[in-house]
């Protein structure tokens, strides 16, 4: 099974991970207009509070840890044509720029009941950020065609509002938010003046991440080589901490195992040379070369395994980062019994501790669209590793199989999934 995902690795893996640092995209994604509407924006501001609330089933503050809205809302209509009736639909989409626990974040959500959606909700995140951070462009920009393409198929969901109670959580398992700076890459060659250091790269952050999450609950062949814990202790280790040097030279010795290119732009990293550090530290993985394969990437969340992805730009600039978490509903009908609604993405551009890192949970459809004449870039490039998970299993024997685990977790588990 290795030689063969080596293969296929090597055959397929092409994306040169460079460039990682700058800002490729021209113009950041933006919002409409202010809306003038109170009763839907108290509405859309409920209803975002109930989502946060969901994801936030940990927190002993939750009463007191509601969003608190600075700026205007604003609201963007989408519609689409019934291939049923040939009517025309519509739903409001909302954009909220909000304040909780001390930090600023923002959220894209429709409470129409043929979408009901959270899009995207972080609490540490801004739009502007879509100028460098090029998921985070992808993921807003797949909106309007996501919308548009739900509408046209005029189906009957049922709403969250209806099924919240059978809404799992699998909490964020990755707690770091390291980013591509010092003192990460303290221990990377000269590069410029400008630039003393070579930036650490995308690809090794994630790498460097997730197996400090595997060693940390004891799953990789390394497992005293580095001091996971104390790594994964705080969200991030800065400049002048006794752990620096440690890290440093933690995250060097995985880009070393990545046949990487230094220069006064970045790191270069082909999306192949992933597998290294994961193969030396004995995490196994299924690697896929295609968009985000959702029976899988279920079974790997609610194992409280996680996965690396990739993704390029249509002008050859790459970016990787972390799914490490993920809400979906449980319906037990005759057609499916659950529905992935978002998932947390660690995107790998944590800074300083102003800088906003746009962690977050974002709606799982944006890499995997139906519609696939949308114009965003991403959506046909994405790649995957599913650490711990072997290729994925037929719709039918995964169906039965997801179920038993869902039906264990309500049964056994106190609270949400994965608590």
């Amino acid at each position: 099974m290795k030689a063969k995902k080596l293969l296929l690795l090597f055959v397929l893996g092409t994306i040169t991970f460079t460039s990682c640092n700058n800002s490729y995209i021209d113009t950041p994604v933006t919002k409409s207009s202010p809306t003038s509407d109170s009763t839907n924006e108290q509405k859309i501001i409920a209803y975002v509070n109930n989502f946060a609330n969901l994801v936030d089933h940990n927190s002993s503050t939750r009463s007191s840890s509601s969003i608190n809205v600075y700026n205007n809302i604003s609201k963007n209509t989408y519609s689409g044509v019934s291939t049923r009736t040939g009517t025309t639909k519509s739903a409001n989409v909302y954009t909220l720029e909000f304040t909780r626990n001390g930090k600023k974040g923002f959220a894209i959500a429709c409470m129409d009941s043929s979408i009901d959606r959270v899009f995207a909700y972080t609490e540490n995140g801004n739009l502007s950020d879509t100028t460098y951070n090029v998921p985070l462009h992808e993921v807003i920009a797949s909106i309007p065609s996501y919308c548009t393409e739900t509408l046209k198929k005029d189906s009957i969901k049922t709403t969250r509002t209806q099924i919240l109670g059978n809404e799992l959580v699998v909490d964020n398992l990755v707690k770091t938010e390291w980013d591509q700076n010092g003192p990460y890459n303290d221990d990377y060659p000269f590069v410029s003046t400008s630039l003393p250091h070579a930036y650490a790269g995308c690809a090794t952050i994630a790498a460097a991440q997730a197996i400090a999450y595997y060693g940390t609950i004891g799953k990789t062949s390394l497992n005293s080589k580095w001091p996971y814990t104390q790594f994964t202790n705080s969200s991030r280790i800065y400049s002048g901490s006794s752990l620096a040097p440690t890290v440093a030279s933690y995250v060097y010795q995985l880009v070393q195992l990545m046949n990487p290119t230094y220069s006064s732009t970045g790191t270069g990293i082909s999306v192949n040379d992933i597998q290294y550090p994961l193969n030396t530290y004995g995490l196994n993985y299924y690697y896929h070369n295609d968009n985000m394969d959702k029976y899988t990437s279920w079974q790997t969340l609610m194992r409280k395994d996680i996965i690396i992805a990739t993704g390029h730009t249509k002008k050859g600039n790459g970016h990787a980062w972390l799914y490490t978490g993920m809400v979906f509903r449980v319906t037990f009908d005759s057609h499916e019994y659950y529905n992935l609604d978002a998932l947390y993405c660690n995107w790998g551009w944590a800074g300083g501790e102003d800088t906003k890192d746009d962690n977050g949970w974002y709606y799982s459809d944006w890499e995997s669209p139906s519609d696939y004449n949308h114009s965003t870039t991403y959506n046909h490039d994405n790649r995957q590793y599913y650490i711990e998970q072997m290729p994925t299993l037929s719709q039918n024997e995964y169906r039965n199989e997801i179920a038993d685990l869902i039906l264990q977790a309500m049964g056994d588990i106190t609270g949400p999934a994965g608590k």
